[in-house]
């Protein structure tokens, strides 16, 4: 094999470039030559663009940092709850981050290794080779100084390239895991996650489907490298043949004139047969059904993931949602307006009054419960909460210092119903009206439930109830069983070791 290197410069970039040309003999004797061409910038952060790139990337490391740290602490939350290590630690998305991190954490490192390694160079600004350029002869007689000095350079340019094709080649699978998380992230909304729910929903039959489809592909693979391998470098190994499989089950490289002709060298009849066979019933099993089957597969399980999304909003209707409570917060807080209550705030309250719900409001309390056309907020289980079970709620069972309500309370004006009544004033409660944060609940959360409409989820929180007590049952009869098992073998025993063989023989017999 002869190597030829050349390095190029382009001062105005501060750029090297280093084309290496190769050529080899085949065993036939044809030459055989092949090109790269790889560059390294010494100067990435010079001028406004490089000025540019260095904030970005110090502030892409930031984000890095604080996402990690939030990783770390799910980590040891769910260490706290041991629970919840195991459900952690078994889902692929968690395992598809850290190896995300893995791959950011390495490119960071070889971009400064790449870096600190252009600072460490010491370069020239010319590296003379030739010992005399005014010899009149042996002109090309080299001074071995200048000759290892180019040779140390090109040395140092080419492992600066290859830190740098790495760096990039890292970078690109970086994008890739960007692209993955991307779709874990939009898991939230159901018209964005129409990929990954219906991966999800197809997953079990893709499996299986990929099992059949290994056995097949392996199977033509290895008849492709068999009966053309020596005749077609498309088929020359296992790999080869693998890849032109797929290039010919894609559609993408039609290839049957080249690997009939290379069949047909061989003047055997059996092998052009047997390459026909081969070649049209790959295309049959693999274009005609398995593809159509792949394609069945996952429109199957999109029309499934479809049907169930009908009344989903879109997205563009959850941002001006988002939009619009963001808004309403900012108002509140520069404004003194104090009838709108955030999401956040709401679900603190929930939070702690979660366990009174449950004490309070228990399932016998929904079954039969009337339902009108006013609205309300329905929770898990069939519960509605009410306009005033909000007020009570979001009062903080009477502390008004910690009560949501307070401010707006204060702010209200207090309109009295007051009639005279023999010198005395008789105050009159008149109608009781929701404050408008609650209204506000009401509208953004609350839903008019029409008599007779099937609770699903009381339907289902009942059937986990007895399911549970039925699991409790079934322990409990089990154990009941073991322990009169162990009694009855204790007196078995007794009854061999006490009663005489005569009584003994007696009483089997009975």
């Amino acid at each position: 094999m002869i190597e030829l290197e050349i390095i190029t410069y382009n001062p105005d970039f501060n750029f090297f470039g280093i084309l290496t040309i190769q050529f080899t003999w085949d065993l036939g004797g044809g030459i055989l030559w092949s090109a790269q061409y790889n560059t390294a910038q010494l100067s990435p952060y010079a001028g406004f663009k490089g000025q540019l790139t260095l904030a970005l990337e110090i502030i892409f490391g930031i984000m890095l940092v604080i996402d990690i740290a939030r990783e770390s602490r799910d980590i040891y939350l769910a260490i706290l709850r041991e629970d919840l290590i195991m459900g952690y630690m078994t889902k692929v998305w968690n395992w598809i981050d850290w190896s995300h991190y893995g791959l950011l954490g390495t490119s960071l490192g070889l971009w400064t290794a790449y870096n600190q390694y252009i600072l460490s160079l010491n370069l020239k600004g010319s590296y003379p080779v030739l010992s005399n350029l005014e010899a009149k002869a042996r002109l090309f007689a080299t001074d071995a100084k200048g000759e290892f000095e180019l040779l140390d350079f090109t040395e140092k340019m080419r492992k600066l390239a290859e830190m740098k094709n790495s760096y990039t080649a890292i970078n690109c699978l970086s994008i890739l895991f960007f692209v993955v998380r991307i779709l874990k992230i939009l898991d939230f909304q159901p018209r964005m996650s129409l990929i990954t729910r219906t991966l999800r929903v197809a997953s079990i039959d893709l499996g299986h489907y990929l099992s059949l489809f290994a056995l097949i592909f392996v199977g033509y693979a290895s008849v492709g490298t068999l009966l053309l391998g020596d005749r077609l470098q498309q088929f020359q190994t296992f790999g080869d043949s693998c890849c032109e499989l797929f290039m010919i089950f894609m559609g993408w490289e039609p290839m049957y004139q080249i690997m009939g002709q290379a069949a047909g060298q061989t003047k055997v009849l059996a092998s052009s047969i047997i390459f026909e066979i081969f070649y049209w019933s790959w295309v049959l099993v693999a274009t005609f059904l398995m593809l159509n089957i792949l394609l069945a597969i996952i429109v199957d399980a999109y029309a499934s993931v479809k049907a169930k999304m009908q009344d989903a909003p879109t997205i563009v209707h959850e941002s001006l949602v988002v939009c619009k409570e963001s808004a309403q917060m900012v108002g509140n807080r520069l404004w003194g307006s104090e009838w709108f209550i955030s999401d956040k705030e709401l679900e603190k309250v929930l939070v702690k009054q979660n366990r009174n719900f449950q004490s309070k409001k228990n399932i016998l309390d929904t079954i039969g419960q009337l339902r009108g056309t006013a609205k309300s907020v329905r929770l898990a289980g069939g519960l509605e909460v009410s306009e005033k079970d909000f007020a009570n709620l979001l009062q903080g069972n009477g502390n008004t210092k910690r009560s949501l309500l307070a401010k707006v309370q204060s702010n209200r004006e207090n309109v009295r119903n007051v009639r005279m009544e023999d010198g005395i004033e008789i105050e009159d409660e008149g109608e009781w009206k929701p404050p408008p944060a609650v209204e506000n609940l009401i509208k953004r959360y609350g839903e008019v439930v029409p008599d007779g409409k099937d609770d699903e989820e009381l339907l289902d929180l009942i059937r986990t109830e007895n399911m549970k007590r039925q699991m409790a049952m079934y322990t409990t009869q089990d154990h009941i069983r073991q322990q009169v098992e162990s009694v009855s073998d204790m007196l078995n025993a007794i009854v061999r070791f006490t009663l005489p063989v005569e009584e003994r023989e007696r009483l089997q017999t009975a």
